[in-house]
């Protein structure tokens, strides 16, 4: 037992700091994204579009298009109106771009907050494959695999063998009092101990995300095993009286789908599919899929054909998303981002105290508290 303890523990120390690097970056951006879309709304919360008149209406998607069109000649590729009434529409193309319109006249009202979206990209490449296109993932996936490996066998390593109170204190309460090694060994084990669930879903959704095999397990066990099968698309009961033009569609859909936050059209490949046009009522943010509606519209006949939830949705595609957003909190609201973030800056602290436990152990074998 004594020889296998040792085992774990050599190992624990070579993987924490041969993947210290890389585990301190993920943590890094990864912090810095947990409320990337809240940080770019409050960004851009100056920019306003207050309707020129009380009964103004939205343009149409192939209306925002052509006043999107005088401004660019990228391809649109997303239009989202929001329910706020003084926020503009936002319009992205195929180059990343951001345009803001006016959603009643169609006057350009800028990019946006492009700076910060352009930083947040970089941020966002770095933390998903180091901005290395060809094997960065693999790098990534590999920095979530020794980080789950550290995470555990640190468990492993912290179990008391005597149970007791007093024992256990030590090791998961915080002492602010203390200095050098003691603080660390004490800040390193009651991070470790209270993050454990939080940084352990971060690092094994983040395996999921990197590895293209892991991922397509898991979208077929996932989707067909652990979420319940996907039920078939509502359709509604009684047709009502045909919608003929894009405000009464608005009207329609604020009828039936009370509280929505934004409508969503994903471009110009969906308004080429005309009359046919599919549009998603969100209720939180656009990677929420649990709080979309999404409708199948028939423009010419003037009703819904198909109104798809997140119950009637592919089961692969939730089981994705569960693990996307599960891995930046969003699966649980603004508390888990809160959460997630919080557990990334806790990570951080790990993994420099290890590093401080680690090099004093291999350079200053000095007396004081056991490392792990």
């Amino acid at each position: 037992m004594i020889i296998f303890r040792k085992i774990v523990f050599w190992s624990h120390l070579v993987v924490g700091l041969l993947s210290a690097t890389f585990v301190l970056l993920l943590c890094l951006t990864g912090a810095l994204l947990a409320f990337e879309l809240q940080i770019l709304v409050w960004a851009e919360h100056d920019v306003r579009a207050a309707p020129p008149t009380p009964d103004a209406h939205f343009l149409s998607a192939d209306e925002i298009i052509r006043e999107a069109k005088k401004v660019t000649n990228e391809r649109i590729t997303f239009i989202q109106w929001y329910a706020d009434k003084a926020s503009p529409a936002h319009i992205s193309t195929d180059k990343q771009t951001t345009l803001k319109l006016n959603p009643y006249t169609g006057e350009f009202l800028g990019h946006g907050a492009s700076g910060l979206r352009g930083c947040m990209r970089w941020v966002t490449e770095l933390h998903t494959h180091l901005t290395i296109k060809d094997w960065g993932h693999w790098l990534v996936g590999s920095a979530n695999l020794a980080f789950a490996f550290l995470l555990i066998s640190g468990l492993w390593l912290w179990w008391p063998k005597a149970w007791s109170w007093i024992s256990l204190r030590h090791s998961v309460k915080p002492q602010w009092g203390l200095s050098g090694k003691a603080r660390d060994w004490n800040w390193h084990n009651t991070l470790g101990f209270w993050l454990l669930p939080f940084l352990l879903t971060i690092s094994l959704t983040g395996i999921v995300l990197a590895f293209s095999p892991v991922d397509q397990w898991w979208r077929k066990f996932g989707g067909a095993e652990v979420l319940a099968p996907a039920t078939a698309p509502i359709r509604p009961m009684r047709q009502a009286e045909p919608t003929t033009s894009w405000p009464a569609w608005v009207r329609r859909i604020s009828q039936e789908h009370p509280g929505w936050s934004s409508l969503v059209v994903h471009g110009e490949n969906a308004i080429a599919k005309a009359p046919l046009l599919t549009v998603q009522v969100l209720r939180g943010t656009i990677r929420q899929s649990r709080q979309t509606m999404e409708l199948r519209l028939d423009l010419a006949q003037g009703q819904i054909l198909e109104e798809r939830d997140w119950n009637t949705s592919d089961g692969k595609q939730r089981a994705r998303n569960v693990v996307r957003t599960g891995h930046t909190g969003e699966l649980f609201g603004n508390w888990g981002q809160l959460f997630a973030c919080l557990a990334c800056i806790g990570g951080l602290v790990i993994i420099y105290t290890g590093m401080a436990l680690s090099w004093r152990r291999l350079f200053k074998k000095s007396g004081g508290a056991e490392t792990l």
